[in-house]
């Protein structure tokens, strides 16, 4: 009896806690902020740079070499980068199939490089002063996956 009293007691306790008013959050999230990225992966480096050495027209580059990890979500042996879309102040700049080297395949990863080679003529929206951010787009069969690089610093090469 003394046990349902002291339970009974405590069920009243929790029951008094609980708050049955329905509120607004203040807090707003911002979704441009939320970012999971859907691919396993080291960045080993990368590079941005706007080539203005004389003799032709400024090209923008990019580079970059990157580890993929092991996971449940895709066979990293078969996952492959199609796509890396350059973005600046969210907005997106270029679009690249880059050209990409497998690097060395261990037994939970494997290495790649990626590069556009040749470059990219420069478009009215491209500013070079500003950061600008690389989301690498791979593919596994018809799976889409994404990873997002960051606040990357546009080099010049003179």
């Amino acid at each position: 009896m003394k046990k349902a009293v002291i339970i009974f007691s405590f069920l009243i306790l929790l029951w008094g806690c609980a708050s049955s008013e329905i509120g607004e959050r203040k807090d707003e999230v911002s979704l441009a902020k939320l970012y999971v990225p859907q691919v396993n992966l080291k960045v080993l480096e990368t590079h941005c740079w706007l080539n203005v050495m004389p003799g032709g027209e400024a090209r923008f580059n990019v580079s970059g070499k990157v580890e993929i990890l092991n996971s449940l979500k895709y066979d990293f042996k078969t996952l492959e980068l199609k796509e890396v879309d350059v973005q600046q102040s969210g907005k997106l700049i270029y679009s690249i199939v880059p050209t990409v080297i497998a690097l060395d395949t261990l037994i939970n990863s494997k290495t790649v490089a990626f590069s556009t080679v040749r470059g990219l003529g420069l478009v009215p929206n491209f500013n070079p002063e500003k950061n600008v951010s690389l989301k690498l787009i791979f593919e596994e069969g018809s799976e889409r996956f994404s990873f997002l690089i960051e606040n990357l610093k546009v080099e010049k090469i003179y």
